[in-house]
């Protein structure tokens, strides 16, 4: 008798009905095979399909192990410092995808994700192939490479892991979660808060932006360099200077990009009297209304008209730009005066809205009906970037105007039809010079090329002031002056072709950079000339005491930048290996003007108050320069004669950060510079301990002898990878411009012998 199957259904029907094409009753054996005396045999049962919860629970899975690959890849500092990966990590990650792939596929890029939660129903869209090439930025091997530049941290997953499913291309496109909280110990530059919205268009690429960029920029920081912090390394015996390096080079580079995407909203503008109020503190109290670029009363009369409701006030993008800068500069200064001590907090945050307006139509001033006015903008812009606790956009913006400007032919002599004395012509040439010497002075602070070509300018330099200016003549065209230069000094030392002259040519040009430079001080004014520090009242109108300080510390900056060719140890190996005796006379000369600069560039930092509104260059830029180059002159001769009062020269620079930290409510956190000072201190400690033989030079620097005394020994197993330490996503600050430039020196570099280390290495290093 047949026994009947355990199911009542036939989803299957056995082998014999299936080729007869005929109804199976589902039982075994089954009736036609009774009857047609065929073995009944029912293939075997396959296994059910999941079910889409299923489905949509795996690709759930599989989306968020890959948000912990990208997250990890463009995000080293947020595991910075961790040794094992937590199970809460990837338990929150995973939360957050899901709640993201909830978001409608409608959604779109800049607009504030919607938290409706019928949204959660909503199927994700799928990406295209370009989409997700872009939201997935390296394979796991350049993944690997991120793990691989980040010191004391074990990733959160095998780089040599193969994935055993295929990665689906069905991707939701999810906003990331907020980035503002994964910076770590990292608090130099800080952003303030922003009314941006996070980027839709996936992950971060900071860092494979960062390690596209071209490995050319002489730099002040030319210490992070492999073969000065070996040298350094070597002559303190301290291997923790490559994380001080690797942190200082991570501090400086970080703020140059936005952390967020510029919101649709616009702040609303202030009220007819707050304006007028923060108007009339720009043009009075802001470092950059010496140049005037804007004219004011030509300003304050389209300011009259915008309020009495003129239409082309809302229409000119420009116009509104413009106006909003001012806005945000003059309400800057207005609240950072306050006595409070969140005044330099709040001054910040309130400027930064109305520095979001004008940023918003950054492409309008670019490339729709562009005018003078446009230039005006985006110059003003970019000093305003420039101040302290603003992300760095002064490059760019600069460069923006800059090539804005040479479109418009401002580099040129005026036309015939503009008499060279009407005021047309005097502000297209008040404009362009102003515009000329802050992208030199970026260009040579950055270390990049600059985008203004000097044989091709025909622009005179303005002699003369428009009526009613109050400006001082003498300031403006002594900035022009350094500006050129300092153009000069990047040109003819810092290119790739200057980097290849022998040292007999390096030699001459070094001598008449520097007579270029003792001739413009010559011709400063006895205001401009006097040595630090300065006094702060009494000044002539139109001149205030930062005026003073940029004048004083660029020149000394710019003796350094020349006389460093041949004051670095590491810079030029062939310098230090030459039996020319002038060569190492220069090289003596150049150590002191050195030593000699950064000690006038520390004393102009004395007693210097700092507010919101304080440039980066006042602040940061210039105190680091004299720091750090005091540090070089101490390492190189701890026991010089001058030795103790350079090291209390640091210790003004050490404060001056210290009080940085205090009053930016240590947002503003700089260890760099207690740091070196400590390791100063410490050689030079140690080298008035030793014996008289091991007093008269100090160790491993080489003199005009060609010889060189030991170090104390670092040995290569204490040294922690360079690659590791140092950030090779952060160099195309820090090196000089070599078309040359190949695989880094790794192997051998701290070998002992002599000529295993900086001897040897065929690239030559520069500081600027």
């Amino acid at each position: 008798m047949s026994t009947q199957r355990e199911s009542t259904k036939c989803p299957l029907a056995c082998e014999y009905c299936r080729i007869k094409k005929a109804k199976c009753s589902g039982t075994h054996p089954c009736g036609n095979c009774t009857d047609h005396n065929e073995p009944c045999v029912f293939p075997e049962r396959r296994r059910r399909s999941r079910k889409r919860k299923e489905r949509e629970q795996d690709m759930e899975d599989r989306l968020a192990r890959m948000e912990v690959l990208l997250r990890t890849a463009t995000q080293p500092s947020l595991a910075e410092g961790r040794s094992e990966p937590s199970d809460s990590i990837v338990e929150s990650i995973s939360v957050a995808c899901q709640e993201q792939w909830s978001q409608s596929p409608g959604l779109q890029p800049g607009s504030v994700p919607s938290e409706d939660p019928e949204g959660l129903n909503s199927p994700p869209g799928p990406l295209q192939d370009d989409e997700f090439q872009a939201i997935l930025p390296s394979p796991c091997q350049d993944i690997a490479l991120v793990f691989s530049t980040t010191a004391g941290f074990s990733p959160m997953i095998d780089p040599r892991l193969e994935l055993s499913e295929p990665i689906s291309t069905a991707i939701p496109k999810a906003p990331l979660v907020n980035e503002g909280s994964a910076q770590g110990q990292l608090h130099m530059p800080v952003s303030p808060p922003s009314t941006a919205v996070p980027d839709d268009c996936g992950p971060d690429t900071t860092t494979e932006q960062e390690n596209s960029d071209p490995q050319g920029c002489p730099s002040y920081l030319s210490i992070c360099t492999f073969p000065a912090a070996e040298w350094i390394s070597r002559q303190v015996g301290n291997p923790e200077f490559l994380t001080s390096a690797r942190r200082l080079s991570k501090e400086v580079m970080k703020g140059e990009r936005l952390e967020r995407v510029i919101s649709p909203e616009r702040a609303p503008e202030p009220d007819r009297e707050t304006a007028l109020k923060w108007t009339k503190a720009y043009f009075d109290n802001c470092l950059d209304s010496v140049f005037e670029i804007t004219d004011r009363h030509e300003f304050e009369r389209r300011l009259s008209a915008h309020f009495k409701g003129d239409q082309n006030s809302t229409s000119n993008k420009s116009w509104y730009a413009l106006r909003n800068i001012i806005y945000a500069s003059g309400c800057r200064y207005s609240l950072s005066e306050a006595s409070n001590p969140a005044a330099f907090t709040e001054s910040r945050a309130q400027s930064w809205k109305y520095f979001e307006n004008a940023l918003s139509v950054h492409t309008d001033l670019l490339y729709v009906h562009t005018d003078l006015t446009s230039i005006q903008a985006l110059v003003i812009m970019a000093f305003h970037a420039e101040a302290l606790g603003t992300p760095a956009l002064e490059y760019m913006l600069v460069s923006s105007a800059t090539r804005l400007a040479q479109s418009k032919g401002l580099h040129l002599a005026p036309p015939p039809s503009l008499r060279a004395s009407s005021e047309e012509a005097l502000a297209r040439q008040s404009l362009w010079w102003t515009l000329y010497s802050y992208e030199k002075h970026l260009a040579y602070r950055s270390g990049r090329p600059s985008a203004i070509d000097d044989d091709y300018i025909s622009c005179p330099i303005p002699t003369t002031l428009k009526r009613g200016s109050n400006v001082s003549l003498e300031f403006v065209s002594k900035t022009i002056a350094i500006a050129q230069i300092s153009s000069a000094v990047a040109k003819r030392l810092h290119t790739a072709k200057a980097m290849q002259q022998p040292p007999e040519v390096l030699l001459e040009t070094v001598q008449d950079l520097d007579s270029q430079l003792k001739s413009w001080r010559e011709c400063l004014g006895p205001l401009f000339r006097a040595r630090a520090p300065f006094k702060t009242h009494g000044l002539p109108p139109g001149t205030q005491v930062y005026h003073i300080l940029y004048l004083h510390c660029t020149y000394y900056a710019l003796v350094i930048a020349v006389h460093g060719m041949f004051c670095y140890p590491w810079n030029r190996p062939d310098l230090q290996a030459s039996t020319n005796p002038e060569i190492h006379a220069q090289i003596r000369r150049s150590t002191e003007a050195v030593a000699d600069a950064s000690r006038q560039i520390i004393l102009a930092a004395q007693r210097l108050e700092i507010t919101a509104t304080v440039p980066v260059w006042m602040t940061f830029y210039f105190p680091l320069v004299g720091l750090i180059n005091m540090f070089i002159c101490v390492l190189k001769n701890p026991l010089g004669s001058s030795t103790a009062s350079d090291l209390s020269l640091m210790d003004i620079i050490v404060g001056h950060f210290g009080y940085l930290e205090f009053i930016s409510s240590s947002e503003m956190e700089f260890p760099f510079p207690r740091e070196i000072a400590s390791y100063a201190r410490n050689l030079v400690k140690q080298a008035r301990g030793g014996t008289a033989d091991d007093l008269r030079e100090p160790p491993a620097t080489k003199f005009h002898d060609g010889q060189s005394n030991p170090a104390p020994t670092v040995h290569t197993s204490e040294m922690p990878p360079l690659d590791v330490v140092l950030g090779l996503e952060d160099w195309c600050t820090f090196f000089p411009a070599f078309p040359q430039m190949g695989p880094l020196p790794f192997t051998g570099i701290f070998e002992s012998g002599e000529n295993q280390g900086l001897g040897t290495d065929p690239l030559n290093f520069s500081q600027l």
